[in-house]
Formats: structure tokens, sequence, C-alpha cells
């Protein structure tokens, strides 16, 4: 019979882990270092084993099941039981920890509050057994499926990839004649193309047409309801739409301080930072005017001569990702793209603007078809995820009977 109990009737202790020195977390010592979610590396030293691990700090309540000798940081809570562990770890994978998680800066899950949790409860141990046999063999194949899902995501990606590039270095007319590229990332490139360095094409009539947001005025605290569009790297992808999903906004007063950084529509945007150097965007006709941060830079382009839609996918092919990395400084505590070497990015451009634009409309009807198969993925990732939540919840509170598992 399931009962529902508080976790401090069935654990032996919660603790917290214990921080550790940078410097001992190595690539090829003896033991993983966990912290609140996965794991970040490993140590010559452990300070627990056989156990369940539950972030609390940042990534609260996820679960690590652990059956060897690790080091968990003071970001985990270290859970001992004496009944079986896999068991009580499938009971916590389906908890809703959300009323227990303080949410202040930085959110954070107590072990006192976590000893009140309330979860179903098997005391026969062999039933436990049979529970976690069969949720072993089910999940089993789920975690499969999803992992499935997931390299076929990849494969998507890269073929993304694949078709940008291609389609901005050889152009869509298959009998093209093609030239000496004379170019360190290609050997050659369509006769009526030319390679062109982002400062001769930019639009000097505009006072700003490269440049970066606003370096620190506007804070997370300052965010409003409504107003001006403040666009943030989480707003852009690799070269996806922008997602205004999940955009916030600034006064029309604090835009006003940060003028010079204004963005308007076919403005292309780019990732400056860190690990999401890469990720670009441009900005649609449906928002006419918005704002940014310093993490993000901006490029207004000519567009007499040249089509903004076409060169933020020569900007987002392989070969202008590759140079965005080039040019980044890695010296310093995070890569940065510096806007002085931003000039002299050089992308493959073909002369004729209707060309532009075919290649350009191309990719848009091809990457659509793309996206929308990613997206399927991804929901497919999603329902098989709740599902497998499902299926573990219905199991230890006995809904689903697995008195019939053989062992």
């Amino acid at each position: 019979m399931t009962a529902w109990i508080c976790l401090k009737r069935i654990v032996s202790s919660i603790n917290s882990g214990t921080a550790i020195d940078k410097e001992k977390i190595e690539k090829n010592a003896l033991y993983p270092v966990y912290g609140g979610g996965n794991k970040i590396g490993f140590c010559n030293e452990y300070n627990c084993g056989d156990a369940i691990l539950i972030g609390r700090v940042g990534s609260c309540g996820h679960i690590t099941l652990i059956k060897e000798k690790c080091w968990a940081t003071d970001n985990a809570l270290i859970i001992k039981t004496k009944y079986n562990l896999s068991y009580i770890a499938y009971i916590l994978r389906c908890a809703d920890f959300s009323p227990l998680i303080s949410q202040t800066a930085m959110p954070l899950l107590s072990g006192g509050k976590l000893k009140g949790l309330v979860v179903p409860f098997v005391f026969d141990e062999y039933r436990q057994t049979q529970i976690v046999h069969f949720l072993d063999r089910k999940c089993t194949a789920i975690d499969t499926a999803i992992e499935k899902t997931k390299k076929s995501i990849e494969k998507l990606e890269e073929y993304k990839k694949a078709v940008i590039t291609k389609a901005v270095t050889k152009g869509i007319d298959q009998n093209a004649k093609m030239k000496d590229a004379h170019f360190l990332w290609l050997t050659a490139i369509p006769e009526k193309w030319g390679i062109y360095k982002l400062n001769h094409i930019l639009d000097y009539n505009h006072p700003y047409p490269l440049g970066d947001g606003d370096h620190g005025s506007i804070k997370a605290d300052s965010y409003v309801s409504s107003g001006i569009p403040f666009i943030r790297v989480q707003n852009l992808g690799y070269a996806e739409p922008i997602n205004i999903e999940n955009v916030v906004y600034i006064s029309e007063a604090q835009n006003q301080k940060i003028q010079n950084s204004t963005l308007a529509p076919n403005d292309i945007l780019f990732a400056k930072t860190g690990a999401t150097i890469g990720k670009t965007a441009i900005m649609p006709q449906t928002i006419s005017r918005a704002n940014t941060t310093s993490h993000i830079g901006k490029i207004t382009v000519d567009t007499r001569y040249y089509v903004p839609k076409y060169i933020f996918y020569a900007l987002s092919s392989e070969i202008g990702n590759h140079q965005l990395w080039s040019i980044a400084n890695k010296k310093a505590t995070r890569p940065e793209v510096g806007l002085n070497e931003v000039k002299y990015i050089k992308l493959c451009i073909p002369l004729s603007v209707t060309e532009q634009k075919q290649i350009a409309d191309f990719l848009d009807k091809k990457l659509n078809q793309i996206n929308n198969a990613i997206s399927n993925h991804a929901t497919l990732i999603r329902k098989l995820e709740e599902y497998k939540k499902s299926l573990i919840y219905y199991a230890v509170a006995g809904k689903i009977d697995c008195r019939g598992e053989e062992l």
C-alpha cells in the first residue's frame, strides 16, 4: 500500500555539500565533482558516495543519483537513506519543489524545508525493487528515444548551417561560372560576385551604422511591462528569426538616454561575447524601434546596393561565424568581438541586388522548413519528458501496479 509521508521519515540525513577550490578541479582526476546540476569536472578527493544529490542553489530541485565516490559542492544537498536509493530518487524526480524554493535573487532550496516535503512511499522493499525495475525499463526506452531525437536535431542544425553556407558562397544557380576567390576561407566564388569587407557595405548616411548597445545604464529592475523592446542575447538564435516571446521593455525616457544604440527594421544583430558569439538576428519589420545591450553588435547596411536579409545570412554562415570567433579577444575572461575588428570581416556578395534577394528568399523558404522540423522534434522531446515524469509519478504513487514486474 502506498502512503503519503514526510521525506524526513525515510531519509537518514540531508546535508549541504562542501565548496571546492577551482584549482582542485581537473579533467583527469579520480572522482567526479557535482554542483547543483550536472557534473562540472573531476578532483582527487571525495566527500560522499551512494547518495542522492539535489540542486540547492541555481538548479534547484535537480536530481542526481550517485552510486560512486564523488565530491558534492555546496550548491547541492546530499541525501542519505537506508531504503532503496534508486526508489527514493524516482520519488524525488516527480516531486514539486517550487513551493519550497526561496524566491530571492538566487533561488535557494534548504534542507530544512525539504524534510517537510510530502511524498508517496511503499515500505515493502520488494515492492520498491519492482517499481525501480519497471521504471528503469520504461525510462531507458524513453531516454533512448529522447537521445535519438536530440541527435536528429543536431543533424538538422548542421544541415541548416551547410545550406546557408553553400547559398552565400556558391549561390543557387548551379550553372554559374566560378572564379578564384583569393580568400582564406574559400577557393572559388561565382564569377559575378565579389568579396567585400563589412565596412564597405555600411550605410554611412546613418549616424551609427556599426555599433553596440547600452553599457550598463539599463538594469534588470528597470524593465517595464510595455514600451521600447530591449533586445538581449537570449532573443538571438543561430540564423533564426528574432525571438520576441521573452523580450523585455524599457521606458521612452530610458531609451532617450541611449539613443545611439537605437535599432530599426533590417538592422543586423550579432552576439559579441562569450559562448554566444555567432548568434545572429535581423530586426523584423514588425518592430519599428528597439534598443539593445552592449553584448550585441548592430550593423546597418546600405540598402541601395545590399539586401539586409542576404547580409544577415552571409554573417550567419559558417564563414561568418569562423571570422567572428577568429577576431574575438580570447585573452579576456570572456572572449569578446571588438567593433573595430568587425569592420574587416569579409563576406561573399552577388553584385546583383536581384540575385541577393533571390538567395535570401530561397533561404527563407528552405530554413523555414528546417526550423519547422527542428521545432517538431523539440516538441516531441518535451512530450517524451512529460510522459516520463507522469510515468514515474503514477508508478511511485501506486496508480500503476508494478507487482507483476519480474526481477
